[in-house]
């Protein structure tokens, strides 16, 4: 008697628990394939779209006034043709070119101003156009500029300086066949290879050095 008592209560036992079982299974798969709860789930992701591309896209106040400052303070870089090809002759009724060494070429300066970044245009120089670009420009106190810049030839880095005020300028070019000096004064200038210009000024001879006498001789004399 106590051992069918035992069986039946163990019977009871399995039987509600597989009925639990199977009422959490069906709760379950109701809540799966409950079309509100589906419909419901894209909705909330699709309000959370524009919540998320704000977040790569959003940029302060602050970060656009830095960003319009920096557009102000970086002004574009630009090609500038500040000098035009002159006859010799021409330029010879408004400037004189030096008398000891011969000009290569004659020019004339247009005012302009160059900034960083800029790339500058030569005239041609014995049959070769140069294009410099500029990486520093520092102003001066009297209000002239001091520029360098350099260009490329086959890869290899050519440096030029640049001295330029309101209406004249100097320029010493250094390329990969010699250098050459670009000189203006009153807008109007003259191209000269630096070589032709150290053959004509030599040094001073020995003999032209002045000896001075000795204290002893002086107080002598």
């Amino acid at each position: 008697m106590p051992m069918i008592k035992f069986i039946l209560f163990s019977v009871s036992i399995a039987l509600l628990i597989l009925g639990i079982f199977i009422f959490l299974k069906e709760e379950s798969f109701a809540l799966v394939s409950n079309p509100l709860i589906e419909q419901k789930l894209p909705l909330q992701e699709e309000a959370l779209l524009p919540i998320k591309s704000n977040l790569h896209t959003y940029i302060s106040p602050s970060q656009k006034t830095r960003n319009a400052q920096k557009e102000i303070d970086t002004p574009l870089a630009k090609n500038i043709e500040m000098y035009e090809t002159l006859s010799i002759a021409e330029a010879s009724l408004h400037q004189k070119p030096r008398s000891y060494v011969k000009a290569i070429s004659a020019i004339r300066i247009h005012k302009i101003n160059i900034q960083k970044g800029d790339t500058l245009v030569l005239p041609n120089i014995e049959g070769v156009d140069y294009e410099i670009l500029i990486a520093y420009v520092d102003t001066n106190q009297d209000g002239s500029k001091s520029i360098t810049g350099s260009y490329s030839d086959e890869g290899i880095p050519y440096t030029t300086t640049i001295t330029q005020s309101s209406t004249d300028s100097f320029i010493s070019l250094a390329t990969a066949v010699g250098m050459y000096e670009i000189e203006t004064l009153n807008q109007i200038g003259y191209v000269y290879k630096t070589q032709d210009i150290r053959k004509v000024m030599q040094p001073f001879p020995v003999d032209d050095a002045i000896i001075l006498p000795s204290p002893s001789l002086s107080q002598a004399l």
